[in-house]
């Protein structure tokens, strides 16, 4: 029995969330190879933990990416790449800045809570924006929340540098907490 590419490719998408049976499955047969892993978001902290820039340059396509925490490798070098992305966790990885999000357009989400190197002169690049954690991050105020004119979700707990003030302007944004 063959099993053509786009079947592959549907196995692939119900595998979505799991890449450890993503990869086993692509060390099976080379042809997978060219199929593209997507999701480095819901992976055990086991993986996670293993991940560098050098592993995520294999992975162009991804859109869904965990890049917290303090132990985190990943940087700017890293994400830069990483066009297609809609969501980030950069919260508590100071090794993820301005410099590294200020191309990734297409993001969706971003979560720069905490304290992780993202500042308004990375976010105010990020115009497709719909939901930001900018929690306990007072290095996003209301200078770079102004230019988030699609934003409609942002989390600002303990961030007394995003104020009604800096709100006001924002007409899609929905939730503020």
């Amino acid at each position: 029995m063959i099993i053509t590419y786009d079947c592959w490719y549907h196995i692939f998408k119900l595998l979505d969330g799991d890449i450890v049976s993503q990869l086993k499955i692509k060390l099976l047969c080379k042809e997978l190879n060219t199929l593209p892993i997507i999701d480095l978001f819901n992976i055990h902290n086991k993986y996670k933990c293993k991940l560098t820039d050098k592993i995520l340059l294999q992975f162009q396509f991804v859109k869904y990416f965990d890049a917290s925490g303090f132990s985190s490798k990943i940087t700017d070098k890293g994400i830069k790449h990483l066009t297609n992305l809609n969501t980030l966790d950069a919260s508590e990885n100071k090794k993820i800045t301005d410099e590294g999000i200020k191309h990734l357009t297409n993001l969706h989400t971003l979560d720069a809570s905490g304290n992780c190197g993202i500042t308004d002169k990375g976010i105010k690049h990020l115009t497709n924006l719909h939901i930001l954690y900018a929690s306990g991050n007072e290095k996003i105020t209301d200078e770079g929340i102004k230019y988030l004119t699609n934003l409609h979700t942002l989390y600002s707990f303990f961030n007394e540098k995003i104020t009604c003030e800096g709100t006001e302007h924002l007409t899609n944004l929905h939730i503020w907490l």
